[in-house]
């Protein structure tokens, strides 16, 4: 029996109180600013989680540089969404797979829905 994508998508989810004795992704994916903004509401990357998803923000960033908003102007986020998915599909899908196997998730069809909410929501925070 697999996991629903909503237990997988609270699999992917800490509290700060969660990583905080973590020096290592405290040092890599948290960084002093975000923790001084954190009053105990931001949820966090599970540190098992952390590999893929930060690859994901780090193609979400490079898809919404400023200077490709300017270029694009009025199609941007349009045009911003099709890159992400393109990358996604081939640098992160991997790792992200690999993890989704290991709690339980073994069809790539569920996979893929549980991908596109998670880009969307990562995108969102992004870019609004």
């Amino acid at each position: 029996m697999y996991p629903n994508r909503s237990v997988a998508l609270r699999d992917m989810a800490v509290c700060e109180t969660d990583i905080i004795g973590n020096e290592e992704y405290v040092k890599k994916y948290y960084p002093l600013s975000d923790q001084f903004l954190n009053q105990g509401r931001l949820t966090l990357i599970s540190p098992k989680h952390i590999l893929w998803a930060h690859k994901l923000m780090s193609v979400i960033s490079k898809a919404t540089e400023t200077s490709k908003i300017v270029t694009l102007q009025d199609h941007c986020v349009k045009e911003a969404r099709v890159l992400v998915c393109n990358l996604v599909s081939e640098e992160i899908f991997p790792d992200f797979q690999q993890q989704m196997m290991f709690i339980g998730i073994d069809k790539k069809e569920t996979m893929m829905k549980l991908l596109d909410k998670v880009v969307e929501k990562a995108f969102n925070a992004r870019v609004g």
